[in-house]
């Protein structure tokens, strides 16, 4: 009894290690570049912040960069749990992409938000990670490496057309939507 007892206790926690592996860090400050690999450049951050910033706030589309030193389990569930917990995008237009580099397993993984899954395929995106991205990733080249995918993923966004839905377009900062629903209502 005890034995089995044993058993069961030393398989349950067996079952915990993954859910501490994927445990996500505090989001830095500045939501576009979080490097905890310490990889990047202050001026390869600058550059990132001031394009997404640009992006962002013409479209409504941006691209959070994070780096790890090493990521255990499966790196594409690791990254979107990341993009869930730090709300890569808003809520509403789904419109962010999370580029994550696990340095010590020489891997990435990437996550487009909904709202940019017609502007940004996966074809598109795996297309942008083996044209630029791969080769400087796999020689060390981090910074040249997080631009230039930067720069593509922005560039389909803004040339996609893409831009936010925007939640102040009604009367009274109430959408249109809305408007509509509360004149039935009324009505």
């Amino acid at each position: 009894m005890i034995k089995k007892l044993s058993v069961s206790f030393l398989v349950f926690l067996l079952c915990l290690v993954p859910a501490f592996a994927l445990s996500v860090p505090k989001q830095d400050s500045c939501i576009y570049v979080n490097d905890y690999a310490g990889v990047i450049s202050e001026s390869t951050k600058k550059s990132l912040i001031s394009m997404n910033e640009s992006s962002d706030y013409s479209t409504g589309g941006y691209v959070v960069v994070a780096t790890f030193d090493f990521v255990e389990g499966d790196l594409h569930d690791y990254a979107y749990k990341l993009f869930n917990e730090w709300g890569v995008g808003d809520s509403k237009n789904n419109n962010g992409v999370l580029l994550v580099l696990d340095i010590g397993n020489e891997n990435c993984a990437w996550i487009i938000g909904t709202g940019l899954e017609s502007t940004l395929s996966d074809g598109r995106c795996q297309s942008i990670i083996d044209d630029y991205f791969k080769e400087d990733f796999l020689n060390k080249k981090y910074d040249k490496a997080v631009l230039n995918t930067t720069k593509q993923f922005l560039k389909y966004i803004e040339n996609g057309n893409f831009k936010v839905k925007d939640n102040q377009s009604g009367i009274f900062g109430i959408d249109m939507e809305n408007i509509f629903i509360i004149g039935i209502v009324l009505f």
